[in-house]
């Protein structure tokens, strides 16, 4: 008797395919402009320094490095409002409810615009309490005055830029990911070329850094006309702005900013604690070969991040089976990408830090094996925590990541007194281990479990 013929597909299984394929396709994309992002900031970081260098001296173009710095202080200065953003456009995007939102939209620029009046506030009571000279390092050379105007044009370019970026936030949390980082390259590229042209006409620091941090606004502005004119909904809104979704936003804002408080104290307080612990020059042993590692750590970000927006939107429409695919993908590709990195690295590290940092005591080999290791955990971390990220499973995520942050500084502390620069590698990888990816592994398929019976109980 023939075989009987296998079931033709349905028109629901087929539309399902073609977003199933789309996710992954606009993913990849992402993906692929991010590393050209990363790449533009990089060749323009490593071709700016020396000029700058060279136009400030040593004195001035120490004070525009700490100025320049604070920009990643204070990349979480929308209180997570940016990513809470993502999470609500990823939803509607599965029902297309333009009216939901253009809500979101108008709401979240005008909760930005209100917070964008902090970064002046705070600059200004800092100079008028502070001795500027003395906290940056000045002398002669520089008078206060200078660095005061610098510090007032930084303060004021970042407040412009709060409600602005929120063009990439809308991108972003229509899967527009790869529009998203091009445009970031872009606004790279302008800091660029102010910057030289403001050594080619031999202007100050406060024009200096009035030029890199105001260039990239003139971008964001053209990026947020665009996009309203492609997408009106896209536009703010005073009359939009609605006090139930803004109490909504600020909600899951607040969790998404204690996650970035305590990502930046795992990950950004090693060389604190080292120079605390075992003295400065001990800094420059850790800092280096982790530098080496970090390749791999901004791969990973680069690929799982687009995936974020897409988890949503499967979510919404009850996708499951996609999100276990993504998932399963995700982790088998970031794993292995740090993997691929991070082995060779073991045994080149010492040749490498020698002939590129010209450090005469390579890293040892037990440092090198805890800095892969954190890698690997690191990778499987970052594919977990965007799925929950993309999923709205947040207070499991905080009440791990205050866990992590404490455990692991206890940690770095305890194995860094008693076995140095190992033992705070080995902190770190254990710490996230422990009290992040572990109750991921736990947690995770518990709450898509839930998930997915509460889609199929209320369609």
């Amino acid at each position: 008797m023939p075989a009987a013929a296998p079931a033709a597909p349905t028109e629901a299984a087929l539309e399902e395919q073609v977003r199933s394929r789309a996710r992954f396709r606009r993913a990849l994309s992402g993906t692929a402009a991010g590393v050209f992002a990363r790449g533009t900031a990089v060749a323009t970081n490593l071709v700016s320094i020396p000029i700058v260098l060279r136009y400030l001296g040593p004195v001035e173009f120490g004070i525009w490095a700490t100025i320049t710095s604070l920009s990643a202080l204070f990349s979480f200065s929308d209180l997570g409002l940016g990513n809470g953003l993502v999470n609500a456009l990823a939803s509607t995007r599965a029902g297309e409810d333009r009216a939901r939102a253009a809500q979101y939209v108008s709401s979240t620029a005008a909760l930005l615009a209100a917070l964008s009046v902090l970064p002046p506030i705070f600059f200004a009571i800092f100079v008028g309490t502070s001795d500027v000279l003395t906290v940056f390092g000045g002398s002669s050379v520089t008078s206060a005055r200078s660095i005061t105007l610098a510090l007032g044009a930084f303060s004021g370019c970042l407040a412009v830029a709060m409600p602005l970026g929120i063009a990439q936030r809308v991108q972003l949390g229509l899967q527009y990911s790869a529009g998203s980082q091009l445009w970031s390259a872009a606004a790279n590229l302008a800091s660029f070329v102010a910057l030289l042209g403001g050594v080619a006409l031999s202007l100050r620091l406060p024009w200096l850094v009035l030029g890199y941090f105001g260039a990239p606004l003139i971008v964001q502005a053209a990026n947020l006309v665009l996009l309203a004119r492609r997408h009106d909904w896209a536009r703010p809104r005073w009359a939009l702005v609605h006090p139930a979704t803004a109490r909504l936003l600020l909600r899951e804002g607040a969790m998404f900013f204690v996650l970035q408080i305590c990502t930046a104290l795992i990950f950004s307080s090693d060389n604190l604690i080292v120079s605390r612990l075992l003295g400065v020059e001990s800094v420059t042993a850790l800092a280096v070969p982790s530098r080496l590692f970090s390749l791999a750590t901004v791969a990973i970000g680069l690929a799982v991040g687009p995936l974020w927006p897409a988890y949503g939107e499967a979510r919404a429409r009850g996708d499951f089976a996609w999100i276990r695919k993504a998932l399963r993908y995700s982790s088998i590709a970031v794993v292995g990408t740090a993997l691929a990195v991070s082995l060779p690295l073991v045994f080149a590290g010492p040749w490498l830090v020698r002939i590129w940092a010209g450090l005469q005591s390579p890293p040892s080999t037990s440092l090198l094996l805890w800095l892969a290791a954190f890698t690997v955990a690191f990778a499987l971390s970052s594919a977990l925590g965007t799925v929950m990220n993309g999923l709205g499973i947040l207070k499991p995520q905080v009440i791990c990541g205050i866990a992590t942050a404490t455990l692991t500084l206890l940690l770095k502390l305890t194995l860094g007194h008693n076995f140095g620069l190992e033992g705070i590698a080995a902190a770190t990888t254990l710490g996230l281990l422990l009290f992040s990816v572990l109750p991921f592994l736990f947690i995770l398929p518990a709450h898509l479990r839930r998930l997915h019976s509460e889609t199929s109980n209320h369609p």
